[in-house]
C-alpha cells in the first residue's frame, strides 16, 4: 500500500476519533441513552446526530486502526518483536487508561455513587465495567490477540475467518450466560 492511502486511512481514523468526542458531548440528548439524568430541553437535531454517530464511529475507528496495524505488520514488516509491540500499546493505551481512571473516572464514581474499594477494583482494575474507558481496554486486548494470532489469520480464506468468528461469538454467548470475563475480553 502506498503512503497516500495509508495517510487517507489515518485521516479517517483521526476524524472518527473526533467524532467519538463529539458523540460523547451530545449523547445526553439521545433517547434511552446511558445518562441517568435527562436534559431539561429536548434537542431533536443533536439527538439524531448522536444516534447516527453511534451507528458508525466506533466501528469505523476500530476498522481503521486494525487496517493500519495489518498494513504495518504484514506489508511493511513492522512490529517484529512482541515485547516492543506490547510496550508501545501499554504506553499508548494502558497508561492513558490508568491516568484517566485515577484523575477523572474513579473520583467521580466515588463522589456520585456509594462505592467500595472492591467496587473500584472490580470495575476499573479488572475492567469489568470501566465506564467510558471500556473501549481502550477492548482495543488493547484486540491488538494483543491480533498480534498473537495474526500470522495464522492473515492467510485464511474469508469463509474460514467468518466461520472462526461465528464460533467465537457462539462461545462468547455460551460463556456470557454463566460468567463474565475481565478486561473487556468479551466485548
Amino acid at each position: 500500500m502506498d503512503n497516500r492511502r495509508l495517510n487517507d486511512v489515518s485521516n479517517v481514523k483521526a476524524i472518527m476519533m473526533l467524532s467519538i468526542i463529539i458523540y460523547h458531548c451530545i449523547a445526553i440528548w439521545m433517547p434511552g441513552g446511558w445518562f441517568i439524568v435527562k436534559t431539561e430541553e429536548r434537542n431533536v437535531v443533536l439527538s439524531c446526530i448522536a444516534q447516527w454517530m453511534n451507528l458508525i464511529h466506533i466501528y469505523v475507528f476500530t476498522f481503521a486502526s486494525g487496517y493500519i496495524y495489518s498494513v504495518m505488520r504484514f506489508e511493511r514488516n513492522h512490529y517484529n518483536s512482541f515485547w516492543i509491540f506490547l510496550k508501545k500499546k501499554i504506553k499508548r493505551l494502558l497508561i492513558p487508561y490508568v491516568f484517566v481512571c485515577v484523575v477523572w473516572i474513579i473520583p467521580f464514581y466515588v463522589l456520585f455513587y456509594k462505592s467500595s474499594l472492591g467496587d473500584i477494583i472490580y470495575k476499573y482494575v479488572l475492567a469489568y465495567s470501566p465506564s467510558q474507558l471500556w473501549y481502550i481496554i477492548m482495543l488493547f486486548m484486540v491488538f494483543v490477540i491480533a498480534y498473537l494470532f495474526g500470522d495464522k489469520l492473515y492467510n485464511l480464506s474469508i469463509i474460514r475467518i467468518v466461520a472462526l468468528f461465528v464460533g467465537f461469538e457462539t462461545l462468547y454467548l455460551m460463556l456470557d450466560r454463566y460468567t463474565s470475563l475481565p478486561f473487556q475480553s468479551a466485548m
